[in-house]
């Protein structure tokens, strides 16, 4: 019986950190730059990152709209999104990070020429996270 019991609780232990957020609900969203054109919450024009809790996400850039999916880490004390860019096999093909200015609410890509992105959308619809797989 005990043997049972310890079992439910690692299950319950795993599937917890599993569902456990990763990034912050005042960084969830779509982010994008100012010069953005969206048809509803889809990249037409520009640059924007989708941003999920869990911390998976999207970069995309257009005309013609393309990206790929992100998985990012957020740390709170330098206010940096470290994140990884995947293929289409979730292999990893590029590393960087978007620091996080909170006296202004903005981020900036440095690998982008220090592009300004604001938050345009705190939602991302079902709908979106389907169609970007995220």
């Amino acid at each position: 019986m005990k043997s049972v019991f310890f079992i439910l609780i690692l299950f319950i232990t795993s599937c917890s950190s599993i569902s456990q957020k990763n990034m912050p609900n005042y960084l969830v969203g779509i982010w994008a730059s100012e010069d953005v054109e969206f048809r509803g919450q889809f990249l037409v024009k520009g640059v924007a990152i989708y941003l999920t809790e869990s911390g998976t996400g999207a970069m995309l850039a257009g005309p013609p709209a393309i990206g790929r999916r992100i998985e990012t880490n957020y740390d709170p004390v330098s206010k940096i999104i470290f994140y990884k860019e995947l293929d289409l096999h979730d292999k990893v093909v590029r590393e960087d990070s978007i620091k996080y200015v909170d006296e202004s609410n903005v981020f900036i890509l440095n690998s982008v020429n220090n592009l300004v992105l604001t938050r345009k959308f705190d939602v991302i619809s079902r709908k979106t996270k389907r169609l970007l797989k995220i």
